[in-house]
């Protein structure tokens, strides 16, 4: 199954990007990635780098979840901080570059979202 992920980092960002970037390809199969782009919060106003990764995978979803928590742990995330080193979200499955089912609507309809996904030639 493919899977859409969206990557955010507002603490040590290139880093955390590089070391997700080796940590995913490791684990998956990596199919398509958008480049890093700056956002800002809207409400902290803090600056972040997200991107969107599409990945296949066979695991289920708790599974898939599981693994994703890990590479963030390895770059440092820390729930408890406020800075994030790293957060993965778990989006969509897709299928032929269409999405079709929504795990986190929310953050498939945030404003940063959409350049990402247009990037990648996704539809929503």
């Amino acid at each position: 199954m493919q899977y859409l992920l969206i990557l955010g980092s507002n603490h040590q960002r290139a880093k955390s990007f590089r070391l997700a970037a080796k940590q995913l390809a490791a684990r998956f199969a990596v199919l398509a990635h958008s480049r890093a782009m700056p956002t800002r919060d809207a409400r902290s106003k803090a600056r972040y780098l997200n991107a969107a990764v599409v990945i296949e995978s066979s695991a289920a979803r708790d599974a898939l979840r599981a693994q994703l928590r890990e590479v963030e742990a390895a770059a440092g995330r820390d729930r408890s901080a406020p800075v994030c080193a790293l957060d993965i979200d778990l989006v969509a499955r897709l299928e032929n570059g269409k999405v079709i089912e929504v795990i986190k609507p929310d953050d498939l309809a945030a404003p940063y979202a959409a350049p990402l996904l247009a990037a990648l030639g996704i539809a929503k």
